[in-house]
């Protein structure tokens, strides 16, 4: 099982931002902020066609519609401020459920472990 085993995805949203989109452009978006999502940030720019199951003249004809929802960091790789907005607070609430679980085993256990 992936260490993020779900995406919010806000519905209404997504529908509001995308209405301008056709299926295939709406289906290379989601592929792309799931594909994000998974790998836990920025998207190479040379695999985005095949993140989005498209051959490379595929995704040139679309790219330019499904571009202004993404921003490139300095090496050109894609990503949605969105996406990498909740994959902070993803971290944030797992780093504070872990200390929450250790906090609570010491509890139970006693600090050393022992029984």
């Amino acid at each position: 099982m992936s260490s993020k085993p779900f995406m919010q995805l806000y519905v209404g949203d997504l529908l509001a931002d995308t209405q301008a989109l056709n299926m295939a452009e709406l289906g290379a978006y989601l592929s792309l902020l799931l594909n994000q999502w998974a790998r836990g940030g920025p998207l190479p720019a040379d695999r985005l066609h095949s993140m989005c199951r498209m051959s490379k003249r595929e995704f040139a004809k679309i790219s330019p519609q499904i571009e202004q929802y993404f921003s490139q960091d300095e090496d050109g790789n894609w990503y949605n401020k969105r996406v990498e907005k909740e994959l902070v607070e993803f971290h944030v609430k797992a780093a504070e459920r872990s200390s929450k679980a250790r906090r609570a085993a010491e509890v139970r256990w006693g600090q050393g472990g022992e029984s």
